[in-house]
């Protein structure tokens, strides 16, 4: 039988509650380390936060108010490019233009057709359209006297309605004319093709500014406003 000294039995005791007392420690050193991170975490969201609030109000549009009118000093006169335009109102009316070159013997395989209103970029297309509508019209021109301004592609405007059966389509052959054998080369056949237009209003009137200054985007007229900015360009006026 061995007895423990009652020394031996007080150091076990304490060295017992040593133990449970560093567990103690231990954990709440833990639990304030934690503390701490939390602590730090919403510190730095609130700083997040209050940056993101001074950003936002550093962002706001500031509106200066108006300068009084400037008092005139010295008259100066400027030339501007600006004039004014006296407008009858008339009717216009708007048409399709579709203008193809085809090389070759038709509906064969050895065909080969070209848009001139569309496509790769030439830098003589404009001077090709002009001449073949010009060239389409002339005849047509010489029975109904009319006027017309072509935007150089795809869009005809006349005072006057065509008659679609004379203009419908008109084909020309390069090796017939000698300026279009030049452009073209032999034995190209070009045909221009005339219809009502499709997207837009097929007439309208030369003082109906509404149509074009609508807020409406998708309710916009854009004919008057080309029509316009043909007859003060004059390249394509005829």
């Amino acid at each position: 039988m061995v007895e423990e000294s009652p020394n031996a039995f007080n150091s076990s005791i304490h060295s017992r509650n040593l133990g449970s007392q560093n567990n103690f420690n231990s954990i709440q050193s833990n639990s304030n380390s934690a503390s701490r991170n939390v602590l730090s975490h919403l510190s730095h969201v609130e700083n997040i936060q209050q940056n993101a609030r001074i950003s936002s109000v550093g962002s706001q549009c500031t509106i200066f108010p108006r300068l009084p009118p400037a008092k005139i000093q010295q008259k100066v006169i400027v030339k501007t490019n600006v004039y004014a335009l006296e407008i009858t109102d008339r009717i216009v009316y708007r048409y399709d233009v579709r203008i193809e070159a085809c090389s070759g013997k038709p509906h064969t395989a050895n065909a080969t057709k070209i848009d001139l209103c569309r496509g790769k970029q030439d830098p003589y297309r404009a001077k090709k359209c002009m001449l073949l509508i010009d060239m389409a019209l002339r005849r047509y021109r010489q029975l109904n006297e009319f006027a017309y301004a072509y935007d150089l592609s795809s869009t005809l405007f006349t005072n006057q309605p065509l008659d679609l059966k004379e203009v419908s389509e008109i084909t020309l052959w390069s090796s017939n004319v000698q300026e279009l054998q030049q452009m073209f080369g032999g034995n190209v056949r070009i045909s221009i093709h005339i219809s009502e237009c499709r997207e837009y209003a097929r007439s309208f009137h030369t003082t109906d500014f509404n149509s074009s200054i609508t807020p409406n985007l998708l309710a916009q007229d854009h004919s008057l406003r080309q029509f316009y900015e043909i007859l003060t360009n004059q390249h394509g006026l005829r």
